[in-house]
């Protein structure tokens, strides 16, 4: 006879992985810990993925998995060489006892026959006694009450979820009446399990768990030119809500970031071009996380070659024959700058070609310099350096301009300058040329006159002669003029006029009598002159033994 005080405690929860509950016969569930007792008639219905360890009165444990009822045996579960109820005792003890079922309110699921056995009924308007739900629903499960007529009963738990059973000699305890809406006489296997499966998808919250869908992404864009995009543009948002997209591996040849939205940009390195990938994930908010590639092919481009060159400037003076000749202007130093982002192949200076391999050694040190050998129109060019910069493909080629010698194609007679071009170009590796100029400025070389002084006497020698230019005087005390690195010709002076106002050239008069204050000059071509005092001047017979004109 059934017992009408509690039903007796079979098992303690030791530990819980995931959730459980426990229904009880009067339909209610009740999430469980570690530590709560099961009764006899108590099903247990564990979360997706979860188990519960339950300890017997006995001191034995098992694992339960799936949704499970305590039914009486003869004899403990699990001890090797006892015997156990068949699944016919075990369902004819869940028939002759009183049902709970786990319907929500406003629904009885049950329903009694003449001959005592339940059926599944039809929804009603009002909740089953003492029915209620103390924690969300996992799915629409009938719990059946075991019978407790026994004296003494032993406990088990038996499945109801047709999962293996290694207690029943492997049999699967699957009872189609245990899943709600299936008729015990219509239940089949492909029905049954679909309830089965629909029950165990379904979350706490009777609703399926919903997860992303990453899908591989392909863009485009030219060298050295960033791309924007969105990685959820072609994705698949979880229902769950929540969705983060995030880089989880960065690209080889360029850097990306990304919004939690998906949007992203990425920038390729400075002149790469090919191939270039990167890994994003979105998460949605229970955890879940789909995976996906970024393929972005960067175009090549043809790169703008380019030339630049200083200027530089040398002195005629400081040649050897020049007016300063301890000077070292006759050589100037130089730089141009060559960017070839498609890779430099070669140079030609002066028109002489010069490849890449040349330039590196000279980089290198392997040689140290490299002589441009047809020498330009005023001097000579040599390459004396190179620093190549990776980030322009190019680099800055040195070099040093050498004046040879004096030139006489000024258009003026003075300080003035002439200008030497030297072509330059460049060509780099998908064959573009860029050309440019080295222009060396020329400063011309002037003669230098020095101020030359002699004297007569009063009444005594009325005369004097010497050469301006090379202070051959009868005192020769100031030195000799100084032509300069033009080679001055066998009659350097050009001009002739009396005064001391040197601040300007004159011309003429050469070799002609130039009348003075005191007397008269006569300067040849070659610089040899003769002066001759006027001694009739009453200034000069004016003189006293101490006193002097000049």
């Amino acid at each position: 006879m059934s017992s009408t005080s509690n039903p007796p405690v079979v098992a303690s929860v030791v530990s819980i992985t995931g959730k459980a509950w426990v229904r009880t016969k009067e339909g209610n569930l009740r999430l469980i810990k570690a530590g709560d007792s099961v009764r006899a008639g108590e099903a247990i219905v564990v979360d997706k993925g979860g188990n519960v360890v339950l300890e017997y009165n006995d001191g034995t444990e098992s694992v339960i998995s799936g949704s499970w009822v305590a039914a009486g045996t003869e004899n403990h579960p699990g001890k090797e060489g006892e015997g156990t109820q068949g699944r016919e005792e075990i369902l004819a003890l869940l028939d002759s006892d009183p049902v709970a079922s786990n319907s929500k309110k406003g629904q009885d699921n049950t329903s009694s026959d003449s001959d005592g056995q339940y059926q599944y009924g039809q929804k009603t308007n009002e909740a089953p006694e003492n029915a209620e739900i103390s924690d969300d629903p996992n799915g629409f499960i009938r719990i059946e009450r075991i019978s407790e007529s026994f004296d003494a009963p032993n406990y088990r738990f038996v499945s109801l979820t047709g999962e293996f059973d290694p207690f029943l000699d492997g049999r699967a305890t699957l009872d189609p009446r245990l899943v709600e809406g299936f008729s015990p006489l219509e239940a089949t296997e492909e029905n049954t399990e679909y309830g089965l499966r629909e029950y165990r998808e379904y979350s706490e919250d009777e609703r399926k768990n919903d997860v992303p869908v990453a899908q591989d992404d392909t863009t485009s864009t030219d060298e050295d030119t960033p791309v924007t995009g969105s990685a959820q543009s072609n994705d698949t948002p979880s229902g769950d809500g929540g969705n983060v997209w995030s880089v989880v591996s960065d690209p080889s040849h360029g850097s990306v970031t990304m919004s939690s939205d998906g949007t992203y940009t990425y920038t390729p390195d400075a002149n790469f071009n090919g191939t270039d990938t990167f890994t994003y994930t979105v998460t949605d908010a229970d955890g879940d996380v789909s995976t996906a590639t970024v393929t972005v092919t960067v175009n090549p481009v043809d790169d703008v070659l380019s030339l630049t060159s200083d200027s530089i400037g040398v002195y005629e003076s400081d040649l050897a024959d020049g007016t300063t000749p301890s000077g070292d202007r006759e050589s100037d130093n130089g730089s141009f700058t060559i960017e070839a982002y498609d890779g430099l192949a070669s140079i030609t200076v002066h028109g002489q070609l010069i490849t890449a391999e040349q330039l590196a050694d000279l980089e290198a040190g392997t040689i140290s310099s490299i002589p441009i050998t047809t020498p330009t129109t005023y001097g000579t060019l040599v390459l004396t350096g190179y620093t190549s910069n990776p980030a322009t493909g190019g680099g800055v080629v040195e070099y040093t301009y050498t004046l040879s010698g004096n030139t006489l194609d000024h258009g003026v007679q003075g300080n003035d300058t002439v200008s030497e071009n030297i072509d330059i170009s460049v060509t780099d590796d998908d064959g573009d040329s860029s050309s440019a100029t080295i222009t060396v400025t020329i400063v011309d070389d002037v003669a230098v006159a020095v101020a030359d002084t002699d004297s007569v006497g009063e009444d005594s020698s009325l005369s004097a002669s010497g050469n301006v230019v090379t202070d051959s005087e009868s005192n020769g005390d100031n030195g000799g003029d100084t032509l300069g690195a033009d080679n001055a010709p066998v009659d350097p002076v050009t001009g002739v006029a009396a005064g001391s106002d040197a601040s300007s050239a004159v011309s003429g008069n050469v070799g002609t009598s130039v009348t003075g204050s005191y007397g008269s000059v006569v300067i040849n071509a070659d610089g040899s002159y003769t002066y001759t005092l006027d001694n009739t001047n009453p200034l000069v017979q004016g003189l006293s033994d101490t006193e002097s004109l000049t």
